[in-house]
Parts: structure tokens; sequence; C-alpha cells
């Protein structure tokens, strides 16, 4: 009955990927067999803390940590990680800030419902490219929004920051588990590009989902100020799209509004 980790994991110099199981699993993880692949997995008792030593992995690129109710913080974790997923560990409160130099590209806290609005804060405003916590209020600093499935803006700008918020109509079964979320983009009505987002969860309450997209540069639909419009859609009938925005960049780091730009 694991109950806390041992300060020996910082032993685990070549360690890629960690997967951690509490007693709470709402399906059957699978995850490769590697040889760099530690999965620790539990019944009963629950793992409370993760040991600060882990920000020592200096190779560590994937932490999985699922089912775990009584985690309530998550330490400082290593510069090396790309991809963090923690599912329904539901007294999950807090998080220490990632570095200004962060390698993280995809983040999701499926079911983590009591998220602080300082650890949201600190999850929506990094420069991933697809994260995924719930709840249903977009960030203000989305300052394109729309109820449903469809925005439109006026821009001749070539990246964006998405966001869509989705909630469930009824009870999903246990076997939905892989679900996709599409967006099509059309500049001046005519269609240019697709990007979709793929989660690996059954969405029992309302998530919000934030990605990147990049249009094409060198499309001449872009030379000028254009109408651009984002529409959204679900893999799974069961899944409705409730509201949708959209924040305008100036380039990869930076924003700015459409107002700005006439």
């Amino acid at each position: 009955m694991l109950e806390e980790f041992s300060e020996s994991i910082r032993l685990c110099s070549h360690l890629q990927t960690l997967v951690i199981g509490g007693s709470v699993i709402p399906y059957q993880f699978f995850t490769p067999p590697q040889r760099e692949t530690l999965i620790l997995e539990q019944s009963g008792a629950d793992i409370e803390r993760i040991p600060d030593c882990i920000k020592d992995l200096h190779r560590l690129e994937r932490l999985f940590i699922i089912g775990c109710p009584k985690l309530a913080t998550l330490p400082e974790l290593p510069r090396s990680l790309i991809t963090l997923g923690v599912w329904n560990c539901e007294s999950l409160e807090t998080l220490v800030p990632f570095p200004l130099d962060s390698q993280i590209q995809n983040l999701g806290f499926p079911d983590c419902l009591k998220l602080s609005p300082e650890a949201r804060t600190v999850i929506t405003q990094l420069r991933s490219w697809q994260i995924c916590l719930p709840g249903r209020y977009i960030p203000r600093e989305f300052n394109h929004r729309a109820e449903g499935n469809i925005l439109a803006i006026c821009s001749n700008a070539a990246w964006f920051k998405i966001c869509v918020v989705v909630s469930p109509k009824q009870k999903i079964g246990d076997e939905d588990v892989d679900g996709l979320l599409m967006c099509r983009i059309r500049i001046n009505g005519c269609p240019t590009e697709n990007f979709i987002f793929r989660f690996f969860f059954k969405i029992q309450s309302e998530h919000l989902f934030i990605f990147h997209s990049t249009l094409r540069r060198g499309d001449r639909q872009l030379d000028q100020y254009s109408e651009i419009l984002f529409e959204f859609s679900a893999s799974s009938p069961d899944i409705k799209i409730i509201e949708c925005g959209v924040q305008i960049q100036t380039d990869r780091s930076g924003y700015r509004s459409c107002e700005s730009l006439t």
C-alpha cells in the first residue's frame, strides 16, 4: 500500500516516463513498455505528496498522475518535462509555478475540480500548445468570444490562442475514453486550416481546452485584413460545445487585440 515515494527515485537519472496510479483509476491506462518507463500502481492507500527531489530527474519528459484523491499539491517539476497529465486527483489545489523556460507543451488536469484560481492562472498562462482543465469560464485574456461553436473575427494575424468549453450532454459510458476536438478555420469564406485536439478521458463535467493555431503566413489570403471564421466540433455526439474564444497573437509569444490592427 504505497503512500509515499522514496527519495531514492532521484537515482533514476535516465527516467523518461513516470506513471503514478492511485486507488481511483477510472479506466485502464496503457503505457508502452520501455526501459525508461517507471509505473507505480496501487490500491487502497494513496500517495499524499510527491517528493521535491522529482525536480532532479533531468531527463523526465512525461509525467502522468492518475486517481490519487489525497494529493493536494504538486512540487517543482523538472525543466525537461514536456507532457504533464493529472487525472482524477480531486484534492489537488496548488502547484509550484513553472519556470519561465519551461518546455511543457501538453498539460491536462481533467476532473481536478479543486484547483485554486492561482493554480488555474499558472496553467492557462503557459505558452503550451495544448491545455485541458475543468471548468466553464474562459480566461479574460480571450477578448474575442462567442456562445456556441462558431466565432468570427477580423484580423490579418497568423497566430492565435484558441479556447473552447465543452460539456457532456449526458453521462458518458466507461468505454468512451478517446475523443477529438476539431477546429476548422475559414478565411474570407474559404477553408484553409484544420486543427485537432485529442483527449483520452471521459468528459463527465464542463472542461476548458486551450490550444494554439498557426496559419500559413505565405497564404495570400493573409496579406490583407480578413474575416476569419473558427468552427469547432467534437467527435462524440454526447459532447456539446457551449462557448469558444480567441486571443490574437502578434507572434508566438506576444498578444494584440483585433481593434489594434485597424
